[in-house]
């Protein structure tokens, strides 16, 4: 299993000419290393942390995707790319856009990207922010469906995001996980990787909607944690 044990932001230039930042896990080495859902591609910049606290850029080359056989594990695969040296460009204000009603961390991943008719990344955006905050408050460098089986598909789950009580915690809590993981596994996997999956204003409204609910549980969840 690789160690994607280094949290870093994907810095990529939108259709407008603004920065889309995208946080995620990567293993940095003498490449880097990407689950095999990460948005990521040539070209990119990536931002990371030393452990002086310097922040390094890199930018990404020769990024290849790696699926490993059918009896190999299924974390096997994985996205490789080499780097080089990079510097951020001179940084432009973006126009924030908010949208009334959802949760401030999906209007700050989505917003922009939504009034600006992207629909389909303001959807996928809003769904890398749920896992990326999954991944801060548990620690855990998995993703997408593995990632919140892991905290959310047992009895005793990392995160508690229910607010019923007895048999009805039982029944929503296992909702809520089935719901975490589909959402990786159905909404947000087909629309990374330079998807040909378009969405209308109405169908990604739906699924930010979404994104913003599973973002308040997670609220929930963070206020029981010790």
């Amino acid at each position: 299993m690789i160690p994607y044990d280094k949290p870093v932001r994907v810095l990529r230039a939108g259709d407008d000419g603004q920065l889309r930042r995208t946080d995620t896990m990567a293993h940095v080495g003498n490449k880097m290393l990407f689950s095999i859902t990460a948005d990521v591609e040539d070209g990119d910049l990536v931002e990371y942390e030393l452990p002086n606290g310097n922040t390094r850029t890199i930018r990404l080359i020769n990024v290849r995707h790696h699926e490993a056989p059918s009896i190999a594990p299924r974390d096997a695969d994985h996205i490789s790319a080499e780097f080089t040296p990079a510097s951020l460009p001179q940084p432009v204000a973006a126009p924030r856009f908010d949208l009334p009603g959802l949760h401030p961390r999906i209007s700050g991943a989505a917003g922009s990207l939504f009034q600006s008719g992207h629909y389909r990344q303001a959807v996928f955006d809003a769904l890398q922010a749920v896992e990326h905050r999954v991944q801060t408050l548990t620690g855990r460098s998995e993703s997408g469906r593995d990632l919140m089986g892991k905290v959310f598909g047992s009895a005793s789950p990392q995160l508690d995001v229910t607010k019923a009580a007895g048999r009805n915690a039982e029944d929503e809590r296992g909702g809520f996980a089935q719901l975490f993981m589909g959402v990786m596994l159905g909404v947000r996997n087909p629309r990374g990787h330079g998807s040909a999956v378009q969405d209308s204003a109405e169908e990604a409204l739906e699924y930010l909607a979404l994104a913003s609910l599973l973002m308040r549980r997670l609220d929930l969840a963070e206020s029981r944690l010790p």
